[in-house]
C-alpha cells in the first residue's frame, strides 16, 4: 500500500535511504520506498544526517548532489526535532515495549509528530504503540492493507452512558477524552445510550445527558438525535440483535441455556420444589423460549495460565487464569471454568455482552473508559473470542478522587454537572478543568482552549495515578451532595454549599481566568439568567448600561453566580445600612460631615462621567487634606449599604447622578444614619 496524502505518516530513515540510492541489489525496496516518500511525510532531522553519511560512503556523490538531496528533505517533508520531551517519551517507550535506544527515539518522534503510521524496516510489523501509532514494514511479504486500520478515518470511539440519573463529572471526563481522541485523529465520536436497566432508567435522564454534553461543547457524529449508519443507538431498540448473537453462540457450541442460581446449577432439592409447585419443565429448562433459563457463555481458557491485554494507558495488564475456575469438587483436582451469564432469564443482555455486540456492530476501534472497567474488559475478551471478533484498543482512565483521597461519590461529593452550571461556571473552564483530571500537556500549562487541548492530547500523557478533584470544603454538605434534585429548596442549599467549596479551588481560579476573557456582549448573554434569578428587573435598563455594570465586577467575580450577586447594589438600593459600617465609617473621622460635603460637590457636577467624578473627588480631598479613602468609604456605605463596591467614581457614574444623590440623602436622613 502507498501512503495517501491524508495519512499522518512517519518514515524511518532507512526507507528514505533505499528510495534515494536506488542500488541494484535494493531496487525493489527502492521502488516500494518511493511510494511512502510522499510530500508531507514527516521525518526527523536525524534522517538528513544519516542519508548524507550513507550517500557519501556508498554512492560517493558530488557535494552539490548531496546538497540537493538535503534540500529536497526540507522542501518535501515536515521536519521533527528531538527535544527534551521526545527523549523523556523515548525512555518510557523503551521500558514499556523493549525497544532499542534508537528505535525508541524514532517512535517517540513519530508520536510527537501526531503520526498514525510509522514505516520502519527494523521494528515489529503490526505493533500498535500507545493505541494510536501502527508500525508497518513495507518490505514485509504481507505488504499490508492492515496499515489502513490505523488511518484517521477508521478511529471510532463512543461514550455510552446509562440514563439512570444525571450526567456526572466522571462521565464528562470519559466523554471528553473520547471526543478529544476522535477530533485529534479525524475519527468519529459516537453517543450510545445503554438503557437496558429497565427498573432504574429514566426517560428524562437521556435528555439531561444530551443537554449536559452540549453545554460542555461536545458534539457527536452519530447518536440518538443525529442518526448514523449503525442506528439505532439505544440498546433497548437492539434487543433482537443480542438474541441473534446469543443464538449464534449456542449454535456454535459456545453458549448454553440453563437454570442456575448465584452458586451455579440449581440443586436437586430446589428443582424438586419447583416441580411440586408446577414451575419446572425439564424440556424448557434447556430451551431459549422459556424466560427462566439464562444464556451462559462457555469460558474457554485454551490452556492459558493468565489472561492479558495491552492497555493504551496502563500497559500490559494480566490476571491469573484460575480467577475463572470453580473450586474443585471434594475428592477431585479438576476445576471447571466459571461460565457466566450473557443473557438473563428475562431476555435482557448483561452489560458486558451488550457492550461487546454494540462495539462490534458499530466498528468501535478504541474503548476509552474508567479504570473501574478493567474487570469488565477481561470478561469482554472472552466474549470477543467467542464471537470471533478482534477486540478494540482499550484505554482505561485513572479514577477520580476527592481531596480526602477517596473515590468521588454522589453521597458525599458534588458530582452532577448541573450543580456546576448553577454555580455559574463557564463550560470552557469546566471542560478545561476536566481535561486535566488525569491528563497533562507535558508542561505547567493549565489554562488551555479546547483546540489546543485537541492538538496536545495523546494516550501517553494520560496518567495512571488517580486524578484529584479538589474543592475547599469548610463544612459537610447540607444533604447528600452528589446529584440534581427536583426540590428547589434542596437544590439551592447544595448550590450554596458548592459555591462555598469552590472558593480558593483551582476550578474557581480557572473559571475566573476565562471570565476575564469574555467580551461585553458575551458576558451579558451568559450572565442574564443569573441576574434574572437574583430577581433584578432588567427591562428598565439598556444593554449598554447592563454591560457597564458587569464590567465593574468582571475582574473580581470568578463565577457568573458571584457576578450577579456582586452587582446587587446597582439594581437594589440598600434598605438599611450595615451597623458595623455605620459605626466604623460614618460615626468616626467626620464621616457624616465628609459625606454631606461630598454630596454637595457631586450635585454640582454638570457633566456626569467617571473621569469628571474622579477629578472632582481628588480635588475635594486635596482641599480638605483628606485621603481619598476617607471620602470614598462614606460614599460607598451610602450607595451600597456596606464598605464594599467597585471604584467609587465608577460606581457613582454607573448609578447616575440622580440615583446617587437620592441614596446619599437617604443615608444622611435620621432613619438611615442611625
Amino acid at each position: 500500500m502507498s501512503a495517501e496524502m491524508g495519512d499522518r505518516c512517519f518514515v524511518d530513515s532507512n526507507i528514505w535511504i533505499y528510495g534515494i540510492l536506488n542500488e541494484p541489489q535494493n531496487r525493489e525496496k527502492a521502488r516500494l520506498a518511493r511510494h511512502y516518500a510522499v510530500p508531507g511525510t514527516t521525518v526527523s532531522t536525524q534522517v538528513i544526517c544519516e542519508v548524507c553519511s550513507v550517500v557519501l560512503k556508498k554512492a560517493k556523490l558530488p557535494d552539490h548532489e548531496i546538497a540537493q538531496i538535503v534540500d529536497s528533505f526540507y522542501d518535501d517533508c515536515m521536519i521533527v526535532n528531538f527535544d527534551r520531551e521526545t527523549f523523556i517519551s523515548a525512555n518510557r517507550l523503551r521500558q514499556r515495549y523493549q525497544f532499542s535506544f534508537w528505535d525508541s527515539l524514532i517512535v517517540a518522534a513519530a508520536l510527537a509528530a501526531d503520526a498514525t503510521i510509522l514505516y520502519s524496516e527494523d521494528m515489529q510489523h503490526g505493533l500498535v504503540v500507545d493505541g494510536r501509532l501502527k508500525i508497518v514494514n513495507p518490505f514485509c511479504e504481507e505488504v499490508p492493507e492492515t496499515a489502513k486500520n490505523m488511518s484517521n478515518s477508521s478511529v471510532r470511539v463512543r461514550f455510552a452512558p446509562s440514563p439512570t440519573g444525571y450526567l456526572h463529572v466522571g462521565g464528562v471526563r470519559t466523554a471528553l477524552f473520547n471526543w478529544l481522541y476522535a477530533r485529534k485523529t479525524g475519527g468519529k465520536f459516537i453517543l450510545r445510550i445503554e438503557d437496558t436497566d429497565v427498573q432504574r432508567n429514566k426517560e428524562e435522564a437521556t435528555q439531561i445527558i444530551i443537554e449536559g454534553l452540549k453545554w460542555c461543547g461536545l458534539s457527536w457524529d452519530e447518536g440518538p438525535d443525529v442518526g448514523g449508519p449503525y442506528a439505532p443507538y439505544y440498546q433497548s431498540q437492539r434487543m433482537n440483535r443480542y438474541t441473534e448473537v446469543g443464538e449464534e453462540l449456542v449454535k456454535n457450541g459456545q453458549a448454553y441455556w440453563a437454570k442456575k442460581d448465584a452458586g451455579g446449577a440449581l440443586p436437586e432439592w430446589k428443582i424438586e420444589k419447583l416441580k411440586k409447585q408446577g414451575k419446572w419443565d425439564d424440556e424448557k429448562a434447556q430451551a431459549a423460549s422459556d424466560p427462566s433459563p439464562a444464556l451462559y457463555l462457555k469460558v474457554d481458557l485454551k490452556g492459558r495460565t493468565e489472561m492479558t491485554f495491552e492497555d493504551a494507558v496502563k500497559g500490559i495488564l494480566a490476571k491469573p487464569a484460575e480467577t475463572w475456575l470453580e473450586e474443585a469438587a471434594e475428592g477431585s483436582t479438576v476445576r471447571a471454568a466459571k461460565d457466566f451469564v450473557i443473557l438473563r432469564g428475562n431476555g435482557m443482555p448483561v452489560y458486558n455482552f451488550a457492550c461487546v455486540v454494540d462495539d462490534m456492530d458499530m466498528k468501535i476501534s478504541h474503548v476509552i473508559r474508567g479504570d473501574d472497567h478493567v474487570e469488565n474488559t477481561f470478561r469482554q475478551l472472552f466474549i470477543y473470542e467467542a464471537v470471533g471478533y478482534k477486540p478494540p484498543v482499550f484505554a482505561h482512565l485513572p479514577m477520580i478522587f476527592n481531596e480526602e483521597g477517596k473515590k468521588i461519590s454522589k453521597r458525599r461529593d458534588p458530582v452532577a454537572i448541573t450543580l456546576y452550571q448553577a454555580c455559574g461556571l463557564l463550560p470552557e473552564a469546566f471542560i478545561n478543568f476536566e481535561a486535566l483530571l488525569g491528563w497533562s500537556p507535558g508542561n505547567e500549562r493549565e489554562m488551555m482552549p479546547l483546540d489546543e487541548i485537541i492538538r496536545e492530547f495523546s494516550f501517553d500523557r494520560i496518567k495512571t495515578a488517580a486524578a484529584q478533584f479538589t474543592l475547599s470544603r469548610k463544612r459537610p454538605p447540607p444533604v447528600p451532595a452528589g446529584g440534581a434534585t427536583t426540590d428547589p429548596e434542596v437544590e439551592a442549599q447544595i448550590v450554596e454549599w458548592l459555591s462555598e467549596c469552590l472558593v480558593g479551588s483551582k476550578l474557581e481560579w480557572l473559571n475566573g481566568e476565562y471570565m476575564r476573557t469574555l467580551t461585553a456582549d458575551d458576558l451579558l448573554a451568559r450572565a442574564k439568567p443569573f441576574l434574572v434569578k437574583c430577581g433584578y428587573d432588567l427591562s428598565q435598563h439598556s444593554p449598554a448600561w447592563l454591560q457597564s455594570v458587569l464590567r465593574l465586577e468582571q475582574e473580581r467575580s470568578k463565577t457568573l453566580k458571584l457576578l450577579a450577586e456582586n452587582v446587587k447594589l446597582f439594581f437594589v438600593p440598600p434598605l438599611t445600612l450595615d451597623p458595623k459600617a455605620v459605626e466604623k465609617v460614618l460615626k468616626k473621622n467626620d464621616g457624616m460631615t465628609l459625606l454631606k460635603e461630598a454630596r454637595d460637590l457631586l450635585a454640582g457636577i454638570e457633566e456626569w462621567s467617571g473621569t469628571h467624578i474622579d477629578e472632582a473627588l481628588k480635588g475635594f480631598c486635596e482641599r480638605k487634606q483628606q485621603k481619598l479613602g476617607n471620602v470614598a468609604q462614606p460614599l460607598r456605605v451610602a450607595l451600597s449599604g456596606t464598605t464594599v463596591s467597585p471604584p467609587i467614581h465608577d460606581t457613582l457614574n454607573v448609578l447616575g447622578q440622580t440615583e446617587s444623590l437620592r441614596r446619599i440623602d437617604a443615608a444622611l436622613a435620621p432613619v438611615m444614619g442611625q
